[in-house]
Formats: structure tokens, C-alpha cells, sequence
């Protein structure tokens, strides 16, 4: 497909963006029966000036509203409503979106119909996509702030909800509405019955009990996912991002947990609170690099949580418990003591896992794989040890050691032992010792590699001035221990004036061999020491560099240099010579529980940019042509590269009698999306820069971007850019300056590589931060790049903005995340304020385009259009039959202008049919045609949504299912 790139005027398209978001604001108007102090005159005053509600002189506030009139008020305001105003019309396109009408069949209902504030509550709540019953529909409107209640106590009772609806509380509830977010329809897929009334929790003494009782945990495995809704109340909303995982080990689920203070008020955006995960089944919280924590963090007033199934042979129903532990909010005090619980499944299945591998020469640094190392790291850990120093006698192979200490325990019976616990002692010895080979291993509070560990342990055992040596351990990763070695050398402690980081850094490279003797088996070592370094402060560093006059920090950097080398010719010895770039595609069977296939006698075809290559199951996985190495995975290479987004069909061509009955349900073809990165043009200009980076790490963004897909387009655009000065500054609750200075100096850097998402969010504040480092020179062209989901506090707009406009910075903000993981206003605002411009990604394509006109941008000093071509531009198209019509509709990317329209293809056993949606606004494409246009036609269950541009271009296409 070729693409045609139109540019346009971002800056019109950013301002008509920005008060899309805004209320209007006109002069006031003057009611006869509102006085201007009243407490509904700036609803009232909003609606009758913006069009949405008649009554200008005379509003009358106490009017009821019947249903046909709230229809009408509803359209008027809703960004997605671009019909005539006619009340079949507004029926007819509600309807499309299953909104709990009366008035759809008997059109008399309509004007006959009196509103109650409960029937209200349902349609409001199933116009922003949600489907509850009226309780959970009041308490939506609480957690949304429509609604304070006719006393404010919050209940279901003091809401009124039999009462008729006036025309002041449509008013105000559209108000207030409008104030969190922009009114425009998403509706629901079926009609209304209640079926998300579990993401919406009520409080204790919602329905006017004083109690609530709760059911207890239905703890019996089965079919079904059950969980008791603990701590209500206290939780708004739970979305889960899949209920439902394979019991494998490796696959994984999003929980986000939105919660409130004890008064029920709003939790800051910039508080972080502590929570204890558990599981009935083995499930693991994991953090940003995949490791395993016992403890994840709130962002502001919602828990992220990455949850991974453990492996297992049966169905099970689980409940993940979340509890508050280390509070000191008196604001979280109800918290203490409570759970919240989210039920999981896990399902065993047979399983075919295709991975990719793409070499491209030309981007030799580019990391374009989808392989992940295993989430699930565990060492056996020493039974009722307690946190601190044990006794080490011996060192076996294979890293195992005998260890004791005088422990404290009860027994069976529950009394308190008192007793020396040894493993690894007599005729059994190095059967019973533990293994520290996978356990977490520091010096001193800095996390050090296997092999650094083991020769220290060496010396401390066999050559220390004390035996048993001593080594603290303590468990903060539940699956594995952490073992420190401590003790810091008094000589090198004084050189290096008392600071430990420098001490250590020291210390552990004595342990080094020389640098001609360094090998691949020092690459973590190394590593593990060049973090203590990068993480030195200013004062620090300059300590380090003042050690033997300099010598020090350049014996690291040539181990560093060395080792990078040893590396990047293990990479090169093991790439295929036949080919000189290549996509690298392979596939495992794994049986029901998550255990790899080893044996497989089978053959394995793969389709990929228009070729077939067949793969055998016996292939070594570093080489397609050797046919020799580990069985159990199917390699195939291609001598092409695909850039972009693209994907590979697999499909088993010849079976295996062995597996064939438990493997029934994988044979047919499946489907891997590949993704390669383009590389970005030459630069089209030249202009001496200073560009500053913010990128958030606050908790939020696991759910957005849990691959750190951020970190890896900053080191693109720091080296694409060149420039002379670079701020790299990590954002969470505050800035912290993470390198600053060449492009060629900060790349030597990890910057962001290995950054974990946690806490709270003050995006603005570590915006502050970095304009303190830009230099005064008016001659190089400023700009600072933000990277967000835009969840912060937006207080100190006005004071950033001003900032960066004084200092001619122009600040461009890239937003991830759709739906309620994104933000934008905030991100909008600040680059509409300073010149710069709102970039949406939604993808790694996305990214890349936006990276690469972000470039042309800032060098070039012009506007170009921020729309990133790519199926993502077309979002939830849909097809579904009811009641005798077809309705089709799809949303079109906000941020983008160059769709010009949307048409649907039908392709059917007896012909074709080809219909142009219409435009509904700038977001909504939508038509609904009769069923009997389709009566010569039977229908295959794959449609088309084709988008086109202006010149009928193909920009965009999705297949769909009818419903």
C-alpha cells in the first residue's frame, strides 16, 4: 500500500482540539427565575448559552423533563451527535448505542414519560459506556462527581432517585459531567441490563443499612470466575484486562484498581500507598523488569498490577488480595486491616508460541524481538530463617553452600524452638545445601552478578579471618532470597572519603582479572558494577574520578569497552552467514500446564512477506541450516525484512501420533504480528539544539507501556537529533536529572533501559526541573520532548508554560494509552501553549512516525501534521444485526485529520456490497442500513473497514466479525 503523507496546519488542528476539551464560555445570560447567585445559575448559564437547552428569560428550573426532551438536550451536547435534530432521528441513533430508552417502539412514551433522577442515572451511565442497574448507576454518578446528593451523604436514598428529573438537575448533571470529560456518546454493545454493575462497588450504607454483609469467597474450583467484592466502598472501580489467563507461568493480566480516601473523597494524584499482593494459587505480582515483588504501589488514587499465572494442570478460580501495609495517611486508615480481592482464572491449555528475531544491519542496535526472558526467577529459600546474619561453612559446585543460624520458630504444635537449623551438614551435605545461583546477591545495598558474588563468597569462606564466614540474608522477593555480602575495606573506605558507592565500585573491581583476561563470563560482573557508577551523584562521581588520579574510572570504562566487544562478536558468530539480514522465526509446543514439547516429531510451515519456509522441531535455535543442538524448537529464517508492522502464519503441516490428541485445538494456522522498526530519513535540516527529554515512570504507565517501548525511542531520538546539549529527566512525583550533556556522552549511558514504573504522578514538576538546564545561548533552537499517559496533577500549567515560554523552549508531548489510561488535556494544553505539538501513540508504529515528524519539527522549525499513518487510525469498528437493521460504525484516531471517509466491504458467497459510512463528527463514522439490503447476499462473517484519504488513498484497513 502507498501511503500519501498530506500535511495541514497542527496548529488549527490543536486549538480546535483544545476547546473540544474546554467548556464554553460566553457572556452571561440573565434568567428571570435564576438569580445569578444561585448555586445552578453557571450550569444553567452554560446550557442555555452553548445551545444545549432552551429558556433563555425564563428557564424554569422546576420543569420536568420528559424523556424526548432529555434526548434532545443529550444530542445537542454530544460531540458524537451530527444528525438532524428530529426525534425519530435521535431515537434511531441512540438506539445504535443501546441507551435505556422507553421510547424507541412507542413513540407516545416520549413526550408522555416523565424522567426520574434514577432513570437518569442509567441512561448517563450507559452514555459513557457503562451498563448498571440503577444503585450502581447513583454511585457511578458520585465517583463521576454529577452528583453530590440532595444533603450530600452520598447514598442511594439521598439521591432521590424516584424523583422526577427538573430541568436544573439535567443542568447541573451535564455540568458537572462535562467538567471531567468532554461529552460525546461511547454507549453500550447490547442492551442494558447490568451487566458491568461489578466494576462500580457501593459503600457501606449505600441502600441505608449501616452494615454491609459480605459474601464469603467462594473458594471451590469450577468453571466460572467468582470473587467475593471485599472493602466496599473503598474501591470505584476494578478493570481487569483479562479475567481469564493460561495456566502456563507466562501469560499475564493488568489490574487497575481505583480507590478513595476513608471520606470518599479523591485520592492526590502524587500520593503513593503501599500494598501486599497475594494468591491462592501461585499467581506473582511483577515489576516494570519482569521481577517478581510481593508489594505493588498505588498511582495517586489507582493500584497498577501485573499479575503472572502460575503453571498448573486443573482450572482454578483465584482471588488476587491486595492489603494496605507500612500506612501513615490517616486519610487510608479504614484501609488497615481490609482486603481488596480480585477473582482470577486459570485455564491449562496446549499451546503454540511463536517468537521473532529481525536482523537489520543498518540498525544494528535496534532491538526488533519479541522474546522475553522468563517472568519467573526462584531459589529455595531457607525455612524459618529470620532476616540477618547466617553462618557459611562450605562452597559446593553448582553454587550451593552450607549455611545455618540460631533461629526462632514455632513448631506443629505452637510452641516457641529456640534452635540452630543447618543445611547442608553431614553424609547428605551437598545434597541438602541451598543454591544462591538464582538468589538475589548484593554487596553491601548494591545488587552485584553471580560470578562477583561467588569469588567474594570465596575469599570469605576459605581466606577470611573468620569461619564461619557471615553473610546477612533477608526475603523480600518471595520466591527467591537475597544474600549481601558485607564490609567495606577501612583503606579504600578513607580513600574514597567515606562514600560507600565509590568505596564499593573500588572494591569490587579488585576482583577483576586483568583486562586481557576478561572474558563473556565477566559481562554481567561488570555490568552490575558500571550500575553503582551511573547512579553517582555529581559529588560522587567527581570523587571516583579523582581515585588514583583518574586510573580507576579508566580501568572501567576499557572493561566495559571490552566486554561490549567480547558481546557484539558472540551476536555476529552466532547470526546465520548465509544471510545478510534476515527475520527469525520460531516456534514451540508446550503441553497443558506450560511444559515445552522436547520431542516433537512434526513439521511446521511458516508464511511470512510472501514466501513459505517449512521448519522442523529438531532444529538447533541459532541455526537453521546445522539441523544439530536442543530439540523442541522449529527455526525458520527469511532473507527479507518487512519495516513496519506486518505478521507471520504458522501452521503445523505435519503431526505427531505422540501429541496429536492434546495438541487438536493448536494445529491450524495462527497468527504473530512482527514489528520493525523503520529507520528514520536523514535529517532534511540542520540546527544547533538543545532538547530536553521527561518520561514518565510513575506506577500508571505499566498499563500503557509495560514493554518500555519509551526507553528505546529516547535513545533513537538523542542520537538521531545530535545535539550538543541533552537533559534526560526521569518523572514520577518529582524530576531527577538522569545525564545530561552530548549526545555521544549520554548514550554511553543506560538512561531508561532498566527503569521500573512506580509511584505516584507530579508530571509538571519534573518538567520544572529540566528548564534549569538548558544554557542561555539564543542562537540553538530549545525543545523538550514529554512522554506520558498525561495522569497528573495539572496545577502548575499556567507557571510551566509561562517558564517555557521565556526560555523559547517548545515543548512536544507524546500520549500512550487510549480510553481511561489516557489523559491528554494536560499534554494538549502544554503544547498548544508553547508552540509545539500533541502526538497520540498508540503503538510502536505510531511512535516512529510521530518520532520521525517530530524530528522534521524541531530541526526544520515548521509545522507538520502529528497523525501517524496505521490500521490504528480505525478503533473499534463494529458490525451488528438487531431488530431487522445492520449498523456499522468505527471511530476514527482524534489526533488525525487525514481520513476523509470510511466505507465497509462486504464480501459474500453470491456478490458484494460496498456502503460509505457517514461522518458523524470528527470521531464517529456510522450508518445504519435496512436488513433487506443484504437479502441477495449470504453474508461471510468478515468485513472490511477500509479508511480513505482525501485523493481515495487506502490509509487504513481492519476486518471485523458481524455480531
Amino acid at each position: 500500500m502507498k501511503n500519501k503523507q498530506t500535511f495541514i496546519s497542527v496548529v488549527l488542528t490543536l486549538v480546535l482540539l483544545i476547546t473540544s476539551f474546554m467548556p464554553f464560555v460566553a457572556e452571561a445570560a440573565t434568567f428571570s427565575d435564576v438569580p445569578t447567585n444561585s448555586g445552578k445559575y453557571p450550569a444553567i448559564n452554560w446550557a442555555v448559552e452553548n445551545g444545549f437547552m432552551n429558556g433563555a428569560g425564563r428557564f424554569e428550573p422546576n420543569a420536568t423533563v420528559k424523556e424526548g426532551a432529555l434526548v434532545e438536550t443529550l444530542s445537542r451536547a454530544d460531540e458524537h451527535y451530527q444528525q438532524v435534530q428530529e426525534a425519530d432521528m435521535r431515537y434511531l441513533f441512540y438506539g445504535e448505542f443501546n441507551l435505556p430508552l422507553k421510547g424507541y417502539v412507542n413513540k407516545s412514551l416520549r413526550n408522555a414519560t416523565d424522567v426520574t433522577r434514577g432513570d437518569f442515572a442509567r441512561i448517563f451511565a450507559a452514555f459513557r459506556g457503562y451498563d448498571l442497574t440503577e444503585k450502581h448507576a447513583v454511585q457511578y454518578l458520585y465517583t463521576q462527581g454529577v452528583t453530590t446528593g440532595v444533603t450530600g451523604k452520598k447514598t442511594y436514598k439521598d439521591y432521590q432517585p424516584e424523583r422526577v428529573l427538573t430541568k436544573g438537575d439535567l443542568a447541573v448533571f451535564l455540568y458537572r459531567g462535562q467538567q471531567t470529560e468532554r461529552l460525546a456518546v461511547k454507549g453500550l454493545q447490547l442492551a442494558a441490563v447490568g451487566r458491568d454493575d461489578s466494576k462500580v462497588t457501593l459503600p457501606p450504607g449505600f441502600d441505608g443499612n449501616t452494615t454491609t454483609e459480605l459474601p464469603p469467597p467462594d473458594e471451590q474450583e469450577g468453571n466460572d470466575i467468582v470473587g467475593s467484592e471485599s472493602s466496599k466502598g473503598l474501591v470505584q472501580e476494578v478493570r481487569i484486562s483479562k479475567e481469564e489467563l493460561i495456566a502456563n507461568g507466562v501469560d499475564r493480566t493488568m489490574l487497575e484498581i481505583k480507590l478513595q480516601t476513608c471520606d470518599l473523597s479523591q485520592i492526590n494524584e502524587e500520593k503513593t500507598h503501599q500494598f501486599q499482593v497475594k494468591s491462592k494459587f501461585g499467581a506473582y505480582a511483577v515489576d516494570g523488569e519482569g521481577k517478581v515483588t510481593r508489594n505493588v504501589y498505588t498511582d495517586g488514587d489507582t493500584i497498577y498490577a501485573e499479575i503472572v499465572a502460575p503453571q498448573l494442570t486443573k482450572s482454578v478460580r483465584d482471588t488476587i488480595t491486595f492489603e494496605l501495609v507500612n500506612n501513615n495517611d490517616k486519610a487510608m486508615s479504614c484501609f488497615v486491616g481490609k482486603k481488596i480481592e480480585v477473582p482470577l482464572r486459570y485455564v491449562p491449555k496446549a499451546e503454540m508460541r511463536v517468537t521473532y528475531d529481525v536482523w537489520d544491519p543498518d540498525q544494528p542496535e535496534d532491538d526488533n524481538t519479541n522474546v522475553k526472558p522468563p517472568a519467573i526467577i526462584t531459589e529455595t529459600s531457607p525455612e524459618f530463617f529470620q532476616d540477618g546474619l547466617i553462618d557459611v561453612y562450605t562452597i559446593f559446585e553448582d553454587y550451593k553452600f552450607e549455611i545455618g543460624q540460631l533461629a526462632e520458630f514455632r513448631d506443629v504444635l505452637g510452641e516457641v524452638k529456640r534452635e540452630y537449623i543447618h543445611y547442608g551438614k553431614n553424609e547428605n551435605a551437598e545434597k541438602d545445601a541451598l543454591g544462591y545461583e538464582n538468589a538475589i546477591l548484593k554487596f553491601e545495598n548494591y545488587p552485584i552478578a553471580l560470578w562477583l558474588f561467588d569469588r567474594m563468597l570465596h575469599e570469605r569462606v576459605y581466606e577470611g579471618v573468620r569461619y564461619p564466614a557471615e553473610v546477612h540474608y533477608s526475603q523480600v522477593d518471595p520466591l527467591r532470597p537475597t544474600y549481601t555480602i558485607q564490609g567495606i575495606d577501612d583503606v579504600i573506605a578513607s580513600q574514597a572519603e567515606q562514600i560507600n558507592a565509590v568505596a564499593a565500585i573500588v572494591q569490587l573491581m579488585g576482583y577483576l582479572p586483568a583486562e586481557d583476561k576478561v572474558t563473556l563470563e565477566h559481562y554481567d560482573s561488570i555490568y552490575s558494577i558500571w550500575a553503582i557508577y551511573e547512579n553517582l551523584g555529581v559529588k560522587e562521581k567527581d570523587v571516583f574520578l579523582a581515585y588514583e588520579k583518574g586510573k580507576k574510572l579508566g580501568q572501567l570504562e576499557a572493561y566495559k569497552k571490552r566486554v561490549d566487544a567480547l558481546k557484539e562478536s558472540e551476536i555476529i558468530a552466532n547470526r546465520p552467514k548465509e544471510f545478510e539480514r534476515y527475520t527469525k522465526v520460531m516456534v514451540n509446543l508446550y503441553m497443558p500446564g506450560g511444559e515445552v514439547i522436547t520431542d516433537y516429531q512434526g513439521e511446521v510451515k511458516v508464511t511470512f512477506n510472501g514466501e513459505e519456509r517449512t521448519g522442523h522441531f529438531i532444529t538447533n535455535t541459532s541455526s537453521a541450516l546445522g539441523g544439530s543442538g536442543e530439540p523442541g524448537t522449529a527455526v525458520v529464517y527469511f532473507d527479507s525484512i518487512v519495516y513496519g508492522e506486518s505478521n507471520a502464519t504458522v501452521e503445523i503441516v505435519k503431526g505427531d501420533k505422540e501429541y496429536d490428541k492434546m495438541l487438536k485445538d493448536i494445529t491450524g494456522p495462527q497468527q504473530v504480528d512482527i514489528y520493525t522498526d523503520p529507520r528514520f530519513a536523514t535529517n532534511s535540516c540542520t540546527r544547533a539544539t538543545e532538547i530536553g527529554f521527561v518520561v514518565d515512570y510513575s506506577g500508571s504507565m505499566q498499563a500503557v507501556d509495560p514493554d518500555n517501548s519509551r526507553a528505546h525511542y529516547v535513545r533513537k531520538l538523542i542520537k538521531q537529533f545530535d545535539a550538543e546539549n541533552n537533559i534526560i529527566v526521569r518523572a514520577d512525583t518529582t524530576g531527577k536529572v538522569i545525564k545530561k550533556g552530548k549526545a555521544k556522552d549520554v548514550l554511553t549511558h543506560s538512561l531508561f533501559d532498566n527503569e521500573v514504573n512506580k509511584g505516584g504522578t507530579n508530571l509538571l514538576k519534573a518538567t520544572d526541573v529540566v528548564f534549569n538546564h538548558y544554557t542561555d545561548s539564543r542562537q540553538a533552537s530549545k525543545a523538550l520532548v514529554i512522554i506520558s499517559d498525561g495522569k497528573t496533577s495539572a496545577t502548575m500549567i499556567n507557571q510551566i508554560t509561562k517558564k517555557a515560554k521565556d526560555q523559547g523552549i517548545k515543548v512536544y508531548t507524546i500520549g500512550m494509552g487510549e480510553g481511561k489510561q489516557l489523559n491528554d488535556r494536560t499534554l494538549v494544553q502544554l503544547a498548544n501553549d508553547t508552540g509545539g505539538t500533541y502526538f497520540h501513540a498508540l503503538n510502536r508504529h505510531q511512535f516512529h512516525n510521530h518520532a520521525q515528524v517530530l524530528l522534521n519539527s524541531v530541526l526544520c522549525n515548521r509545522v507538520y501534521d502529528s497523525c501517524a499513518i496505521s490500521n490504528n487510525l480505525l478503533r473499534n469498528p463494529s458490525v451488528r444485526v438487531r431488530n431487522g437493521r445492520v449498523t456499522m460504525q468505527t471511530q476514527v484516531d482524534a489526533t488525525c485529520n487525514l481520513v476523509d471517509k470510511v466505507i465497509v466491504k462486504y464480501h459474500a458467497s453470491h456478490g458484494e456490497l460496498q456502503f460509505t459510512l457517514g461522518n458523524r463528527s470528527n470521531v464517529l463514522h456510522t450508518t445504519t442500513q435496512p436488513i433487506a439490503q443484504f437479502d441477495n447476499l449470504v453474508l461471510n462473517s468478515n468485513v472490511e473497514f477500509v479508511a480513505l484519504d482525501k485523493s481515495g488513498n487506502v490509509i487504513a484497513r481492519k476486518n471485523v466479525t458481524v455480531q
